[in-house]
């Protein structure tokens, strides 16, 4: 991966010419269109936190979004495994598309959309959050975050000496519920993230996006911003269509197939001012 701001000379020339099409520094530059900014919350937007509910986009960040969200020729959307409706109102910034639940449910210009087949899973995943709730009592610090789609058991405030546990009593309460096939268990920083075994995730979501944003907006090139294991999908996702990726966080702590990457949330505070302050014969016209 290389540091996005080292690269900036290319990604600005990208950024200009909004194409999506071509790969080569060297290569002719086509047509612009829509930059699609589509970007994780937590750790990416808002910095980690030790708890969920605390979790709040810094005033700064959110001043940009908004002013991004109303230029013409730019199209805003956040990637998260939060609920839809909790990230709305942590997000809170009209025009934009909320993609919740890694996807599973979406907002955006052409309407709403819950993935059918996780409908199907609300009755498992309550049945799921009551066992965990059982297993998990007991345990201090833990915190279970219910999002009728999907659970997350976080355990950033727990004492080592019980992380061991919580993993036991996660796949414990899978068995006792029945859910063991139709759930999938998926580690992250510091949370097991619980979700319906269907075709679909951040990567699925983007590509859906994908599908749906040249038809209203015309041309696009697609950019990601995530920091975690489930955002993978997303950057393989943008690297098909060309795009841009980009990983937030310490790079010699974690692997990832994003072709950027930038140090934290600050780093991205910056990235998105700098998209803001572009020279406006470079804007979509």
């Amino acid at each position: 991966m290389e540091y996005l701001f080292d690269a900036w000379p290319y990604i600005s020339t990208r950024l200009a010419f909004r194409h999506g099409n071509r790969t080569s520094r060297s290569s002719q530059l086509p047509t612009p269109g829509t930059l699609l900014v589509l970007s994780d919350f937590d750790g990416t937007l808002a910095p980690i936190v030790p708890v969920p509910d605390y979790a709040c986009l810094p005033p700064d960040t959110r001043d940009i979004l908004q002013q991004l969200a109303s230029r013409e020729g730019y199209l805003l959307g956040i990637v998260s495994g939060r609920a839809l409706a909790d990230l709305k109102s942590r997000v809170a910034i009209d025009g934009l598309i909320y993609a919740g639940n890694y996807g599973l449910e979406m907002e955006g210009p052409w309407g709403n959309l819950v993935h059918p087949e996780a409908q199907a899973f609300r009755h498992t995943v309550e049945t799921l959050h009551e066992h965990l709730k059982h297993r998990l009592n007991g345990i201090e610090h833990v915190v279970i975050e219910f999002k009728a789609l999907s659970l997350s058991v976080h355990y950033r405030l727990t004492s080592p000496a019980d992380h061991g546990r919580i993993k036991r009593e996660i796949f414990g309460a899978l068995k006792e519920s029945q859910a063991c096939k139709s759930m999938l268990v998926s580690p992250g920083k510091m949370v097991w993230e619980l979700i319906p075994a269907v075709r679909w995730d951040k990567g699925n979501a983007i590509d859906y996006l994908l599908c749906k944003t040249p038809l209203i907006h015309g041309p696009v090139l697609p950019i990601f911003l995530g920091d975690d294991k489930c955002d993978e999908a997303g950057f393989a996702a943008v690297r098909r269509y060309d795009g841009i990726s980009i990983f937030v966080g310490n790079i010699h702590e974690a692997q990832s197939m994003a072709c950027y990457y930038l140090n934290g949330t600050n780093d991205v505070a910056e990235f998105l001012r700098r998209l803001l302050v572009f020279p406006e014969k470079d804007r979509l016209t």
